[in-house]
């Protein structure tokens, strides 16, 4: 272990390695946000950057300082992504209802959506979580296709017509 002293509070901490320089995310984030400096200008949109700023260095310290506010916040994120991943499970059974547009599979255990074209893909649909608005982006760059199917269009045996 190793003594070093916090650039930002000054305090005496113990350290593995040789380059940990702050003794808390905290003192890391606080640092983080002297680095931005708010506008100077007194205009509608300097106060509006200058409160975001100092918002989101006030809610980010009160999350890594406050234990009871950490665990209220975990539950409320655990419940948005539960609730976020419900609705897009019916999003992607709605987009696999009308079944494979090659050969007509309808079940839906067997329909993947095929990115038409690979370089607007954002992410893959396989992860459930996420905002449903980006799910539905990406969905509309998609077509449903069974696996049989998927994997000869990825193999260039059949393709698809548009």
């Amino acid at each position: 272990m190793i003594q070093k002293t916090c650039r930002h509070c000054l305090k005496v901490f113990e350290s593995e390695t040789n380059r940990q320089i702050y003794c808390s995310r905290s003192c890391f984030m606080v640092y983080r946000n002297s680095l931005r400096e708010p506008p100077t200008e007194d205009t509608v949109e300097a106060r509006r950057i200058r409160d975001r700023l100092y918002m989101r260095a006030y809610m980010r310290n009160k999350f890594h300082d406050d234990e009871k506010f950490r665990a209220k916040h975990l539950v409320l994120v655990k419940r948005r992504n539960r609730r976020n991943i419900a609705a897009n499970k019916k999003i992607i059974a709605e987009f696999k209802a009308p079944g494979c547009a090659i050969c007509g599979e309808s079940d839906p255990c067997c329909i993947s959506a095929h990115h038409v074209d690979q370089k607007t893909k954002d992410f893959p649909l396989s992860r459930n979580g996420g905002a449903t608005h980006k799910v539905i982006a990406e969905l509309q760059k998609c077509v449903p296709l069974c696996e049989n199917c998927h994997r000869k269009v990825h193999a260039k045996k059949i393709s698809l017509v548009r």
